[in-house]
């Protein structure tokens, strides 16, 4: 891996913010902490630099500045960027990643986003990638964040299929969430219909797992 590499500039990145929030100030003591937290920001920025349009890099930057050290922040507008940078792209996989990251963020409230913008956020992606289930993905990953009914995440999880053609849940989540709404008939019959369905096997340790 090339030293002035993005990819090298996120790791490092990353093992510098870890080092610091594994140990905290206590440990390492306030003048190292904030090092490794003003070095660690400054691996991100030049991540960002090296290729402006990494939603991974932006969305790192938006975590770390919102809910790591927000005085780091410079008067820049990350979750702005990001809105830009979405409907003019293909989204990697790298990308997916922290889109992810970014919606837990805002569901959990760490990142101190509003719903509004959150949910903004997300009909962007939605749009921009229609033809892609992210975007309904996102919309559920960030009310199951919010912690709201199980029912109301499955008849959510309904709609969302519907409209997008893809399944936003996973056998074993649509399972949980029919338990935890008290409709046993349904989470035995969802078991059922996953264990049909898996004629390889290839999840028979999930499986084993989840119906027991």
């Amino acid at each position: 891996m090339h030293e002035q590499s993005p990819r090298s500039a996120y790791f490092y990145a990353n093992a510098l913010i870890r080092r610091y929030r594994e140990r905290g100030p206590r440990q390492i003591g306030d003048g190292e902490a904030g090092e490794y937290v003003g070095a660690g920001r400054h691996f991100l920025e030049v991540m960002h630099q090296r290729d402006p349009h990494d939603v991974g890099a932006l969305v790192m930057l938006y975590y770390f500045d919102a809910s790591v050290f927000p005085t780091f922040s410079g008067g820049k507008d990350w979750l702005s960027l990001i809105e830009e940078v979405l409907p003019q792209k293909q989204l990697t996989p790298s990308d997916r990643n922290g889109l992810s990251v970014l919606v837990e963020c805002m569901a959990d409230g760490s990142c101190g986003t509003g719903e509004k913008r959150a949910l903004s956020l997300i009909r962007l992606v939605q749009e921009s990638h229609w033809q892609l289930p992210d975007g309904f993905r996102l919309e559920f990953s960030y009310w199951l964040g919010r912690g709201i009914e199980a029912d109301r995440l499955l008849t959510l999880a309904s709609e969302l299929e519907a409209a997008s053609g893809y399944s936003v849940l996973t056998p074993q989540q649509r399972i949980a969430l029919h338990v935890k709404a008290g409709d046993a008939g349904s989470a035995l019959f969802t078991g059922l219909k996953w264990l049909e369905s898996d004629t390889l096997r290839r999840w028979l340790t999930r499986q084993k797992a989840t119906l027991g």
